[in-house]
């Protein structure tokens, strides 16, 4: 069997927005993929990037991937997803007070505050691709909280800044 293979990484600016696609040759249509999907620049950057990625597709991800919440990973689902199917969905299972110092941090962090649709995200990751994707087959959580009372905890990596 022979395989074409394609992955791009979109110009979005600061953040990451990349895709990717392998079709088994002679068959009509590619396994689709996108890994993160934001970026730091104004939304008039971002969007018609998203959009434009949209119009070369056929309303379908087999596999959207976001590696973790940060807001230039996932600021551009807004766009991405409606109207598309999505196959597989995977996400860090990220404990709630994570979530929330990550919005917090944020706030702080970016000069284009994160919005709306930023908090919506972080307050229940899975729901927010739910409601706004056309379909999605299956979500897979990867990792766990940390043992204990369900993620109450939070400790901060050492290369963190001070909240």
């Amino acid at each position: 069997m022979r395989f074409d293979f394609e992955y791009k990484f979109h110009s979005a600016g600061q953040g990451l927005f990349s895709s990717g696609a392998v079709r088994e040759r002679g068959a009509q249509f590619p396994f689709q993929w996108v890994f993160d999907c934001g970026s730091t620049a104004a939304k008039s950057l971002l969007k018609p990037v998203v959009e434009d990625f949209k119009e070369q597709i056929e309303n379908r991800i087999d596999l959207l991937c976001i590696s973790h919440f940060d807001y230039d990973h996932v600021s551009g689902l807004s766009y991405l997803l409606p109207g598309i199917d999505v196959g597989t969905l995977v996400l860090p299972n990220v404990s709630r007070i994570e979530r929330m110092v990550l919005g917090a941090r944020a706030r702080v962090r970016y000069s284009d505050r994160p919005g709306r649709d930023y908090l919506e995200f972080l307050k229940d990751p899975a729901g927010f691709v739910l409601g706004r994707a056309e379909s999605v087959e299956r979500v897979i959580l990867v990792g766990s909280d940390p043992p204990g009372d369900g993620g109450a905890e939070f400790d901060s990596p050492p290369d963190s800044p001070p909240l």
